[in-house]
């Protein structure tokens, strides 16, 4: 598969953020949304793909710890949830009793 990454800075309100460029010839335009944890657009990946088929995988690679949502012009095709999102981890993270140091038994 031949394609090429291009990266631009897009304004999304008072803050500006990445926008990747995947590109391909005579191919349809999706775009892979990376969301926080309240659901807020961090970056868009804009996605050339052959078909939905392959927007799909290529978006589930894009899914780290934050979730991704996939479009295509204005319908929302997927989304894709992170195994451990950003939210999940800090609620953890509140809950989780820090580790105790292993106590020695006498002899």
């Amino acid at each position: 598969m031949n394609f090429q990454i291009r990266l631009f800075v897009v304004p999304l309100g008072s803050m500006e953020y990445p926008v990747f460029d995947f590109g391909g010839v005579g191919m349809a335009h999706y775009r892979a949304y990376l969301l926080d944890q309240h659901h807020h657009v961090i970056s868009v990946a804009n996605l050339q793909c052959a078909d939905e088929q392959e927007a799909r995988e290529r978006a589930q690679q894009l899914v780290d710890v934050n979730d991704i949502e996939l479009w295509h012009l204005d319908q929302r095709i997927a989304v894709f949830e992170a195994a451990i999102t950003r939210t999940s981890m800090a609620a953890v993270q509140g809950r989780v009793q820090p580790a105790q140091p292993p106590t020695m038994k006498p002899k």
